[in-house]
């Protein structure tokens, strides 16, 4: 257990590192910012500085980001050449609207966080790469939008029993979502569900009714999400309030990744959100085509469920 302790520890650190790749930092600021004590600090330190993921500087004795680190953040970019192709897109993206922008991909019955760029909530469970949310109401919503009507009716029974108005609501919802070419996400109390989700997602459990619970929840979280049907149901004189903006990012015609405008959170009429999501769109957009002149996908399309075909760009 004490090894394992530690390696998560190694993970922490060279997570928070990476995510300043510029800054450098003592012992006693790593240990603050990572909650720890300073003397299981320096032995991750030394142990990583020894390796060359670490660097030290004589002079200042501080700490940085090394070669190795270097070298596997390489091989990470060819080994994910799409999140690559989306990164400057999404950079752009994100400046622009000073909002956190994520690159995910559905690979089998999970949602994987590939990469994000712009600002985010400090200690956000879904920031982190790889992280892995299970592809089920109401996540998910940017790759089902685009999948058969029998795909649809699949992934809203994962989040357990629903009567048949929620479903044809939902139904409903996924078409005009397809039309419009982007989700928009609505929330009264912003960010709260989301994070919910990804905190339950990589959370170990010895409550053998935790999935009955968690299937509770969500049925009673999907209630106070609101898939917005038409910009035509905003009003100028009656603001709301903007939660995320998902698109999805076509290979080979076939929706397998999704950038997603998070943390928004901001009131917005028909105009604002049309501008905003007509940007998200095109963002999206420009991958695809990117990702397509790359050439074939890494993977096998994973938005078909088996014996279906896929949905394809209309």
């Amino acid at each position: 257990m004490a090894g394992s302790n530690s390696a998560a520890r190694a993970i922490r650190l060279l997570e928070f590192m990476a995510a300043r790749p510029a800054q450098t930092f003592t012992l006693t600021e790593l240990a603050r910012s990572l909650g720890l004590n300073k003397s299981s600090v320096h032995g991750i330190v030394h142990t990583l500085h020894d390796a060359g993921w670490l660097f030290r500087s004589s002079q200042t004795s501080r700490y940085g980001l090394g070669p190795a680190a270097a070298h596997v953040g390489a091989a990470a970019t060819e080994a994910l050449p799409e999140l690559a192709l989306a990164l400057p897109t999404m950079d752009a993206l994100a400046a622009q609207c000073q909002c956190e922008c994520i690159f995910s991909e559905l690979v089998d019955d999970e949602i994987v966080l590939l990469g994000s760029t712009g600002p985010a909530l400090i200690n956000s469970p879904i920031r982190r790469p790889g992280n892995r949310i299970r592809f089920a109401p109401p996540i998910g919503t940017v790759f089902v939008a685009w999948q058969t009507k029998m795909q649809r009716m699949e992934w809203i029974a994962r989040a357990g029993p629903s009567d048949e108005a929620s479903i044809m609501k939902f139904d409903a919802d996924m078409e005009s979502i397809r039309s419009r070419g982007y989700v928009v996400m609505l929330q009264s109390q912003p960010g709260a569900w989301t994070h919910t989700f990804a905190a339950d997602e990589n959370s170990p459990s010895n409550d053998d009714d935790a999935p009955r619970k968690m299937a509770a929840r969500r049925l009673t979280e999907i209630q106070t999400v609101e898939y917005l049907n038409s910009n035509d149901d905003l009003l100028d004189d009656d603001p709301r309030l903007v939660q995320s903006i998902q698109a999805p990012v076509f290979a080979g015609g076939v929706v397998r990744f999704a950038i997603t405008l998070s943390q928004i959170e901001r009131r917005m009429n028909v105009k604002m959100l049309a501008k905003l999501g007509d940007m998200v769109r095109h963002a999206a957009d420009r991958i695809s085509a990117e990702i397509d002149e790359m050439g074939k996908p890494r993977f096998a399309p994973s938005v078909s469920s088996p014996g279906q075909p896929a949905a394809s760009k209309p």
